[in-house]
């Protein structure tokens, strides 16, 4: 559900920026409306199991593979922008872990900009030399 949720919201935003933002604000809006999943997805003691891992890693890769086919940077092979894509979906597990485990200080909404506006600075950043 949460790479649906994801994938939809990517599909239907304008260009890039767009797309980052409207991922991000999926993500978000799952871990808020459904907590308990995303505490079981994520959670490491969830890793302990084998089949459990496995089935983790599969969304993590399902994610990382999505995000990197919108990477767009000239320069970027194939490797470095699944890495990048890596990156990007340990930035929204974190911080969706700090958000669970606090008072949830923060909205999701307002936290789903703070890390879009963080992933497009770093994607539209510094070009490889």
């Amino acid at each position: 559900r949460l790479r649906a949720d994801v994938e939809q919201a990517i599909a239907a935003a304008a260009g890039p920026r767009e797309q980052v933002t409207a991922g991000f604000h999926a993500y978000f809006s799952f871990l808020a409306a459904d907590r308990a999943s995303f505490r079981v997805l994520f959670a490491q003691a969830g890793r302990i199991d084998d089949e459990f891992a496995a089935e983790t890693a599969r969304t993590e890769t399902m994610m990382a593979e999505l995000i990197a086919a919108l990477i767009e940077i000239e320069g970027l092979g194939r490797r470095e922008r699944e890495a990048v894509a890596y990156a990007i979906v340990g930035l929204a597990e974190r911080a969706g872990h700090h958000w669970v485990s606090s008072d949830h200080p923060i909205e999701p909404a307002r936290l789903a900009e703070l890390m879009a506006s963080l992933a497009w600075a770093g994607l539209r950043g510094e070009r490889p030399r």
